[in-house]
């Protein structure tokens, strides 16, 4: 069942979180990244962001996904996962007997991704902010 967990952030909303999980009254979801206080209360070892981050991260993808939509509208279409340490998209892709994607041919290649830290991370997400 650990294997179903959701990961990533949800809206430090307990009563929204409720509705995400509504078995655990206490200690940590099987379901969601939140861990419920003796009073109720979500523990900040609960995988939440507050309103105004949530409202960063929201504009971040949005904006993301529109450079992408760019991107393949002006014909940008080419295979391009990533490489995170070991861990490679298409491992992950249920398009890979489609995409012709092989990194043994030459001409293609894997994006490498330096891994973040949570706080490099949002200091991304809040800088593009401040680019606006």
């Amino acid at each position: 069942f650990r294997a179903y967990k959701l990961r990533g952030v949800l809206l430090d909303d307990p009563d929204a979180a409720r509705q995400l999980d509504t078995a655990t009254m206490q200690g940590h979801s099987e379901v969601v990244p939140l861990y419920w206080k003796k009073d109720g209360t979500l523990s900040k070892n609960s995988s939440t962001i507050g309103p105004e981050r949530w409202l960063a991260l929201r504009r971040f993808v949005r904006k993301k996904m529109i450079e992408l939509g760019a991107s393949i509208r002006q014909g940008e279409v080419n295979a391009s996962p990533y490489r995170l340490k070991t861990e490679k998209a298409c491992a992950f892709c249920r398009y890979r007997p489609v995409c012709g994607f092989d990194p043994d041919v030459d001409g293609f290649q894997y994006r490498s991704l330096a891994p973040l830290r949570e706080s490099e991370a949002w200091e991304r997400i809040l800088g593009e902010e401040e680019d606006r």
